[in-house]
């Protein structure tokens, strides 16, 4: 009878033993590779007409992001997505509101830009409009916090020997 006992106590030892180094191995697998996608704003949000004469100079910006893959693993399918937030006439996207980037390797980076107009009109000056930008990619998705262009700040341009140059305040009026 002591015989048998030990058989069971021995084969419950090896299940307990089997079932600890699975448990082990499997617990102790390597996480699956991801990418990680991230948006850092890398244009002004104040943009401006001429103070002096509305019908001359920029009226055309860029806004721009700068998508970081942060994961260990490239990010596929990656596209940028510009949306309004608030209404402005005076202020619209010149071009697509999508950029296609394709994809981005693991610690590689990538910028990505969409064109804003201003209205050439002094009714511009001290209004604002509020837009992100939403980044998708496989396995991924990021959206940047609320921001806004605002065309308040006057841009002053000034021509001295032929030559132009272009200041903007850095305080919006």
């Amino acid at each position: 009878m002591g015989r048998r006992r030990s058989r069971v106590v021995g084969r419950g030892a090896l299940v307990a033993v089997a079932s600890v180094l699975l448990t082990l191995l499997l617990g102790a697998a390597a996480p699956l590779a991801a990418p990680v996608l991230s948006v850092s704003p890398i244009t002004w949000d104040v943009i401006g007409l001429d103070s002096n004469n509305q019908a001359i100079g920029a009226n055309t910006f860029p806004v721009g992001v700068r998508l970081c893959n942060t994961g260990d693993a490239t990010a596929t399918s990656v596209v940028a997505t510009f949306i309004w937030d608030t209404v402005n006439a005076l202020i619209t996207l010149s071009g697509s509101n999508t950029g296609k980037e394709g994809s981005i390797a693991a610690g590689a980076c990538a910028d990505m830009y969409f064109e804003i107009s201003v209205s050439r009109t002094s009714a511009a000056f001290g209004t604002a409009r509020g837009y992100h930008i939403s980044v998708t990619g496989i396995t991924d998705q990021h959206a940047r916090p609320f921001r806004k262009v605002a065309p308040g700040a006057e841009t002053k341009t000034s021509f001295r020997d032929g030559a132009s140059q272009t200041t903007t305040p850095t305080a919006v009026r």
